[in-house]
């Protein structure tokens, strides 16, 4: 079966290398002149700086599988996050629950509270329980008016802009399961993955796979075929 792969991203190369491994004819069609899409690679006085920042989860089991696939798993190192929340001019740390009880902007009783519905939050399993509910509504009921808006709102309007209280409960259920899960045990501190070549090296490698394996990939602005 040939089949046609519209993106070149993350998800078309790995649909196109799955594709071919299992037998079938796979062509990658991408209007960039590069593969890897928002994982790729710009050159900076010649150093490669990726288009957008990221990392893996311990539960990531797929992307470290594709790693090890392509012979890149001793470039992968596994590092202690470090986040810090910026409030009243002051940036805090914020990795472990001994930095949230240090969080001084906030009550005792708040810092508990929020560190009580977060726990709660990990221990979910159906996210079917926050459907037709906002972050926004759900989080401010929970944790309280000042907790919601020194923690949350900001981080929710960082990433959503104007949209920030139309978020569904579901989203943000699904991003505090994720990065709990790289906690492991007895909540120690968090893990991420950082491909030390780059995510761009990744991808690149991903590309020279399925050309190997005689997929190819067409850049659809260029009309450019490469095998």
């Amino acid at each position: 079966m040939n089949i046609g792969i519209v993106g070149g991203g993350a998800a078309g190369l790995a649909a196109a290398y799955e594709l071919l491994r299992n037998g079938h004819s796979a062509t990658v069609f991408e209007r960039a002149p590069f593969l890897g899409g928002q994982a790729s690679t710009f050159l900076v006085q010649g150093v490669p700086l990726e288009r957008g920042y990221h990392h893996l989860f311990t539960s990531d089991r797929d992307m470290i599988w594709l790693i090890e696939e392509l012979g890149l798993s001793e470039e992968l190192a596994w590092l202690p996050s470090r986040a810090g929340l910026f409030h009243q001019k002051q940036i805090w740390k914020f990795t472990t629950p001994v930095d949230l009880l240090k969080f001084r902007p906030l009550t005792f009783i708040d810092r508990i509270r929020l560190g009580l519905i977060t726990l709660y939050l990990q221990r979910i399993r159906k996210w079917q329980r926050f459907e037709g509910v906002t972050a926004a509504k759900w989080l401010r009921s929970r944790v309280g008016r000042r907790a919601y808006e020194a923690v949350w709102e900001p981080l929710l309007r960082g990433k959503f802009g104007q949209y920030y209280d139309r978020v569904g409960m579901v989203w943000f259920w699904g991003k505090i399961a994720l990065r709990f899960a790289s906690r492991g045990k007895g909540m120690v501190q968090e893990k991420l993955g950082y491909p030390m070549v780059g995510f761009g090296k990744i991808f690149d490698s991903l590309g020279d796979r399925i050309r190997d394996l005689g997929g190819s990939y067409q850049c659809i602005r260029s009309k450019s075929t490469y095998r």
